[in-house]
Order: C-alpha cells, then sequence, then structure tokens
C-alpha cells in the first residue's frame, strides 16, 4: 500500500508583517498526541489485517486514519 501525504508546517518565527500564531494549548496537545496514537494503531490494524488476507476489513482503517491525522495537522498548523 503507498499512501502519500503531507504534513503542515508551523512556522517558528514570524513572517515579517504577520503576528506570531497563538501557542498551542495544552488540551491541543493533548488532542494532537491522542490522534498521532490513533492514527499509529488504525496502520498497525489495517497491516495485521493485511497480513491475514482480511482486506475487506482492512479497507476502511487507512482512510480513518488520513481523517485523525489530517485533523492533527490542522490543529498543530492552527487551522482549526
Amino acid at each position: 500500500m503507498i499512501s502519500i501525504h503531507t504534513r503542515a508546517t508551523r512556522p517558528l518565527l514570524p513572517v515579517e508583517g504577520q503576528p506570531a500564531p497563538p501557542p498551542l494549548t495544552p488540551e491541543e496537545l493533548a488532542r494532537i498526541e491522542d490522534l498521532r496514537t490513533l492514527t499509529a494503531k488504525k496502520r498497525r490494524a489495517a497491516k495485521a489485517l493485511l497480513a491475514e488476507e482480511l482486506t475487506e476489513d482492512a479497507e476502511a482503517l487507512p482512510k480513518s486514519a488520513d481523517r485523525a491525522e489530517a485533523e492533527a495537522d490542522e490543529i498543530q498548523s492552527g487551522i482549526k
């Protein structure tokens, strides 16, 4: 399975003329950590199901993992 994805970037220093983004709250950091953990679990589960040739059961897991990872990236980049 090949997956192409790009992680969001967050500048450490403000760009000239723009204010620095507010720092992430402890709740946001915890949510990002939870989403990253969930993503890793779903990817491992999909890999295990594929190893047992249970492709129908494994099909939804990568998509769900991608959505969780995208949400974590949005929070980290300050979009959400």
